[in-house]
């Protein structure tokens, strides 16, 4: 527990005797407090409106009869209330609430003790408040690493997306994903009963158990295939069944494993929301439901999987209780079939779309309540990828100093092998991560040489058969065809910087870009 050193307090004095200023001046200054006094209701109120000065009676203990009050830049008031508000005239009286009106203490001793008492009490409070703000930090970064899994890579007809929306008190919602390949990946996402730092850890402990189990079941001897997702199930089942009845919790599943080869989908759902399937060619969607209950409920529980044939155009969404049982101003809740509808009407869009159409419609129907539960939705649209697809994108800012090259290489190599795609080789790699180092290196040496500090942004792109990176920065134009090829017969020490971009990317250009800025643009082709 923090120690709460003891402060000099600026203290206001609000009574109408004389006497009663003199004794509490006198015995406050003794002990290095500052002391302000008023004889009426009109002067305490103008010096509480000038020093912005809230009344907060909460801090204290009960019969504490002093109020700490905060001031900003300034230590904090404590206010003796002892007489005032009950002997001024009733025009000038401050309204105050009951526990704000308290009785002075004759003793100085006992004032001395108060003051010290209510000094505690507020820097325990203050504490208390960082420890909060600490706890959601670590909560916030827990479901940002465990709880919320990467959307899978490149798939061979398939897009995927999320959204997730955390409660203001966490929960225990998770969401995860595991790719075989570019033709099967599972979706898992469930529930832990309850809220607060044991949901979240016990679905980050959730998590973790399904990733370990695949792992141990995967490297079986003789095993031939994909273990199947009940036997996935079933297992964690197993392990976690102790764990979940000692603690009197249990935890909604649903598994699903996509086969984009053989068309079908397969899930189990253990106790959790039904899965919305919209059909392009019934032009309908169904809810996917099975009949076992969730983990925890019964160590004999026995998990079965169902499945069910998909075609292009197909949507499927997966979400947690957060989206269904959020309530509107009219205590409207927003439901099973509203989210089906709008699946439904938004079907022919790509999966990116069809999540943000489906975000916006929840944001507008709660609009500015508070959200009593995580919102976690997935969306899988079947079909045949569009070739120029944006599958990822990002940013990176930088100043113009040659120490922050390490940052771009950093910030390149990691954009293009995090997805651990086949067709991302690491030469393709190395490739771009050089000739990235050497454009933006050119561009601090020569194009910002008279301005160091200057902003250098670059952009990453990644579609299915090519990767671009777009490096912006102030400056004046540069032709490009000015530039001679360097001599390769070892008579040049330096400028080789241009002739390595243009050998390693397939397309190069040096263009004007918005904002009068100018633009290079690199381009790399990438395997089949």
């Amino acid at each position: 527990m923090p120690s709460i050193e003891s402060r000099r307090v600026r203290i206001l004095v609000a009574d109408t005797s004389p006497e009663t200023h003199e004794m509490l001046r006198s015995a406050l200054e003794m002990r290095g407090h500052d002391v302000a006094v008023t004889n009426t209701a009109a002067n305490l109120q103008g010096l509480l409106e000038h020093c912005d000065v809230g009344l907060i009676s909460d801090d204290l203990v009960a019969g504490c009869p002093f109020l700490l009050a905060r001031t900003p830049g300034t230590a904090p008031y404590a206010i003796s209330l002892a007489r005032l508000a009950v002997s001024s005239p009733p025009d000038e009286q401050i309204i105050w609430q009951p526990d704000d009106v308290l009785t002075c203490p004759a003793a100085p001793a006992a004032i001395a003790a108060r003051i010290d008492l209510a000094q505690r009490v507020t820097g325990l409070k203050q504490a208390l408040d960082e420890r909060m703000g600490e706890l959601a930090d670590t909560l916030g970064r827990i479901q940002d690493s465990f709880l919320l899994g990467e959307c899978p890579g490149i798939l061979n007809g398939a897009q995927v997306a999320t959204f997730a929306v955390p409660a203001e008190t966490a929960a225990g919602d998770f969401l995860d994903f595991h790719q075989y390949d570019e033709n099967c990946f599972d979706v898992v996402i469930g529930d832990v009963m309850g809220k607060g730092v044991k949901a979240a850890l016990f679905g980050a402990a959730t998590t973790t158990r399904f990733l370990r189990t695949l792992q141990q079941l995967l490297l079986e001897p003789k095993r031939y295939g994909l273990p199947s997702p009940e036997m996935i199930v079933n297992r964690v089942r197993g392990k976690m069944a102790r764990q979940l009845s000692e603690m009197e919790s249990f935890v909604t599943i649903c598994y699903c494993r996509f086969d984009l080869e053989q068309k079908r989908c397969t899930l189990v759902d253990g106790g959790h929301l039904r899965t919305i399937h919209f059909s392009a060619q019934d032009a309908s969607y169904n809810l996917l439901e099975g009949s076992n209950m969730p983990l925890g409920f019964s160590a004999a529980e026995s998990y079965e999987q169902t499945s069910v044939r998909f075609g292009d155009g197909d949507v499927f969404v997966l979400y947690s209780d957060g989206i269904t049982e959020a309530q509107n101003a009219a205590g409207e809740y927003f439901g099973c079939e509203r989210l089906a509808e709008l699946v439904a009407s938004h079907s022919s869009a790509d999966a990116r779309t069809i999540i943000d159409r489906l975000r916006g419609a929840f944001e507008a129907f709660v609009q500015d309540g508070d959200l009593q539960d995580d919102v976690t939705c997935v969306a899988i649209k079947i079909g045949s990828a569009d070739e120029d697809l944006l599958l990822a994108h990002d940013h990176l800012e930088i100043d113009s100093d040659l120490t922050k090259l390490d940052d771009v290489r950093h910030f390149v190599r990691g954009f293009l092998t995090r997805r651990s795609l086949r067709f991302v080789t690491d030469k393709i790699v190395d490739d771009v991560v050089l000739a990235a180092n050497e454009a933006v290196a050119n561009v601090i040496r020569h194009a910002l040489a008279s301005i160091p500090g200057t902003s250098i942004a670059v952009s990453a792109e990644l579609r299915r058969h090519r990767a671009t990176l777009r490096i912006s920065h102030p400056g004046q134009p540069f032709d490009r065809g000015t530039i001679p090829a360097p001599l390769l017969d070892g008579s040049e020490e330096g400028g080789f910087g241009l002739f390595i971009i243009d050998q390693l990317m397939d397309h190069v250009r040096y263009t004007q870009g918005p904002a009068d800025k100018q633009l290079i643009t690199l381009e790399k082709q990438l395997g089949d």
